[in-house]
């Protein structure tokens, strides 16, 4: 999810790659630098690699593989890569498509019976693709975490799943008309894949990317089939532990949206075939670059990565492509910069949720390479108080406070980290509980913040205490820039429901 992952301070941190390496010209010991530092403050554990050029100008392995059998990180370290996965579903449909198997505007009734008449003739591959759908994300399904997450699916079978919910009885705006991320699009395509080749899909990865890119250490996840070399997931816990994270049923109805496993040297392979062109045809290597819909400014969402651009001397813009995942203790980043020929891969088994972190070490890995300084704007919280929530949910907020008394200077406080953890609870995890509790800590943290004010009012609001929703959004009016059409909205519907 993009919102998971944008740093919102604005303030950079003093956290260099040239500081004390007295080699501020050696673009590998400013890398080495940068990952010595992380690695000082217990924040990266894995693997890491840089391209330019197309030659591995730098590659680092850091900490434990196995903390119980102490085992080291290595280049040869195999990680689960999650939700980067979805890159390799993308490109498996373009290849059918390129080939007469399906369209990429074909419904999705075409190829799937029984899925809700409301939106089945109306969604496309195409929106599947671009995270256009608006089928919701099944990780909104009632108790997921607790319970879903935990059982054991084929993909046959959890598409009965989906043709039952009351979740997926229609979508959450109408198809192409906005975006929002969803593991459902991506699970989707895996199906139709299977359907239009008519053959499964752990075959046709192996078939059409893993053996033509000779990408030998990597492979298909399975929690009950042991993968020689597979690093385990850990979390920082709120006291500072290294702990064995929890873990999740992982069964084939993941697949598609989750479920590969690699290398950081395999997934250059990955990138290198995507720059080269090798895995897709002309015209389906512009639909794989292009996003459907844009999502901000300069920000899309194409088949599986996000497209934006970064600034360089001059005013000129590169395209720049790039996709993370998160897993019950690890995270990923894929970064790419084609038209530069410079790619980062990051493979960290330190925590999940920590794409955000590792999107901007990414990018102060290529800052060095420009011959920047690689400075690394504050951290998020979202990653380390999501782990805490998902492991010991009673510790949070007793997290935050010790992240607050001894990290003040690496991680953002600000309003929008609070605000980020809180929508987040709400929209992605059904907590509104945890979510008032959060929302009411950054009011009081940052009592003159329009957004925790306006966070906090909208909640109350939908919780059914107007009364109570009128004083912060009506505070947060005060706060604010200026006119608001949608926080006007607000005061309207509490006033409406106040009593008189």
């Amino acid at each position: 999810m993009r919102i998971a992952r944008i740093p919102l301070g604005v303030v950079f941190l003093l956290l260099s790659a040239c500081g004390g390496t007295g080699e501020a010209d050696d673009t590998a010991a400013r890398l080495d630098a940068l990952f010595d530092r992380l690695e000082e403050h217990r924040l990266f554990r894995g693997a890491a690699l840089v391209s330019d050029g197309g030659e591995v100008v730098y590659e680092t392995a850091r900490g434990l593989a196995s903390e119980e059998w102490g085992i080291p990180n290595t280049a040869g370290t195999r990680y689960r890569i999650a939700s980067l996965s979805k890159q390799f579903a993308a490109v498996i449909v373009l290849q059918l498509a390129g080939e007469g198997c399906l369209s990429l505007d074909d419904p999705l009734a075409a190829h799937l019976d029984g899925l809700a008449a409301a939106w089945s003739g109306a969604v496309t591959v195409r929106h599947l693709l671009d995270q256009t759908s608006g089928i919701p994300d099944y990780v909104l399904l009632p108790d997921y975490l607790e319970v879903t997450s935990k059982r054991r699916f084929t993909r046959k079978a959890f598409l009965e799943v989906i043709r039952g919910a009351p979740l997926f009885a229609a979508t959450r705006f109408a198809p192409g008309e906005s975006w929002e991320y969803s593991n459902t699009n991506y699970f989707l395509l895996g199906v139709v894949a299977e359907t239009a080749a008519g053959a499964a899909y752990e075959d046709l990865v192996e078939q059409r990317i893993f053996v033509p890119l000779a990408m030998r250490d990597s492979g298909i996840f399975d929690s009950r089939r042991p993968v020689p070399g597979l690093a385990e997931g850990y979390e920082l816990t709120y006291a500072e532990v290294v702990e064995r994270a929890a873990h999740s049923e992982f069964s084939p109805k993941s697949v598609p949206s989750g479920g590969l496993y690699s290398t950081a040297r395999d997934l250059l392979k990955w990138a290198d075939a995507l720059r080269d062109g090798r895995l897709l045809a002309p015209a389906m290597r512009e639909v794989f670059t292009t996003p459907g819909l844009m999502i901000e400014d300069d920000l899309g969402y194409a088949c599986g990565q996000w497209r934006e651009h970064l600034d360089r001397p001059g005013g000129e813009r590169v395209a720049c492509f790039s996709h993370g995942g998160s897993i019950m203790g690890m995270s990923t980043w894929l970064l790419r910069v084609p038209d530069e020929d410079r790619c980062v891969v990051l493979l960290h088994n330190g925590g999940g949720a920590r794409e955000g972190f590792l999107e901007q070490v990414a990018l102060a890995a290529v800052d060095i390479l420009e011959s920047g300084d690689g400075a690394l704007p504050p951290l998020d919280l979202l990653g380390p108080l999501a782990g805490t929530y998902l492991n010991h949910r009673e510790a949070l907020f007793d997290h935050y406070r010790l992240l607050k008394e001894r990290h003040r200077d690496i991680y953002d406080f600000g309003p929008g980290q609070l605000s980020l953890m809180g929508r987040l609870l709400v929209e992605r995890l059904g907590d509104r509980e945890t979510a008032a509790a959060v929302f009411r800590l950054n009011v009081a943290e940052h009592p003159e913040s329009p957004l925790a004010r306006r966070d906090l009012g909208g909640l109350l609001l939908d919780e059914g205490a107007p009364d109570s929703a009128l004083v912060h959004l009506l505070r947060a009016r005060a706060l604010g820039p200026g006119p608001d059409d949608e926080l006007e909205a607000l005061i309207a519907r509490a006033r409406a429901a106040a009593p008189r």
